[in-house]
């Protein structure tokens, strides 16, 4: 059974289903135009939400609120939002006010905040991605000096073992060339000590001190005088 209204203007009577009188072309009283670029805005800065599809009336929105804790409402927001501002205003006339025009809508600001939106999710993104190397930056610092300070203290041992005796500095000891040159400027080596000094990304000093104690012929080291913490000091100490 098909229901009718009445145009509160003309009195005349037509379908339910109609936004219009077919008469005069006055809109029903509870006729409510949804706008395309409020529909992308709402796409745009709270689409994680669904918050353009409540406003569209649809009951998908229901679906951004069960998965707003992954980034697949937030994504598919972005593109929906383009998709919105890229329709022509007939296409989504006919689509979501069933025909009625309001007047051509503007999208160019949005369309430059979308623009933004991108580049900074993208930017974000970038620097998400680079959280890793970024926190494992100073553990790759100290890695760096511990394994020198190992390297040190190997070849301290090896002259030890040979000589029966301690070297005087670092001058004596088989190093290879390149770590030679690392020895040259970070390293202190006495006959009572070796030090690695250097900075972390703080700038905070710290040393590795390992302090050689030889027992019937066999180096072992107290490395009790350190400023870093037992797990990151060179294999000797532990």
């Amino acid at each position: 059974m098909t229901t009718s209204q009445t145009c509160t203007s003309c009195n005349n009577e037509f379908d339910a289903s109609q936004v219009r009188c077919p008469q005069c072309h006055q809109l029903i009283a509870g006729f409510t135009y949804k706008s395309r670029v409020a529909a992308a805005a709402l796409a745009l800065f709270g689409g994680v939400l669904g918050l353009h599809r409540f406003y569209l009336k649809q009951w998908r929105a229901l679906l951004y609120i069960v998965f707003c804790w992954t980034p697949f409402p937030f994504i598919i927001a972005i593109i929906e939002s383009v998709v919105f501002l890229a329709s022509s205003q007939e296409s989504w006339n006919k689509k979501y006010n069933q025909g009625v025009s309001a007047g051509r809508e503007s999208g160019k600001v949005l369309a430059i905040f979308i623009g933004l939106g991108v580049l900074l999710f993208a930017g974000a993104l970038t620097f998400i991605s680079q959280i890793p190397n970024i926190a494992s930056q100073p553990f790759k610092t100290l890695d760096t000096h511990t394994q020198l300070a190992e390297n040190v203290a190997s070849a301290y041992q090896d002259y030890v073992s040979e000589y029966q005796r301690r070297p005087d500095n670092i001058s004596q000891l088989t190093l290879t060339d390149d770590i030679r040159e690392k020895a040259t400027e970070r390293v202190r080596l006495s006959r009572s000590e070796l030090t690695v000094s250097f900075s972390v990304m703080d700038d905070s000093q710290q040393q590795i001190i390992m302090t050689p104690v030889i027992v019937k012929g066999e180096v072992l080291w107290d490395c009790s005088g350190s400023t870093l913490p037992a797990m990151m000091l060179p294999r000797q100490c532990r």
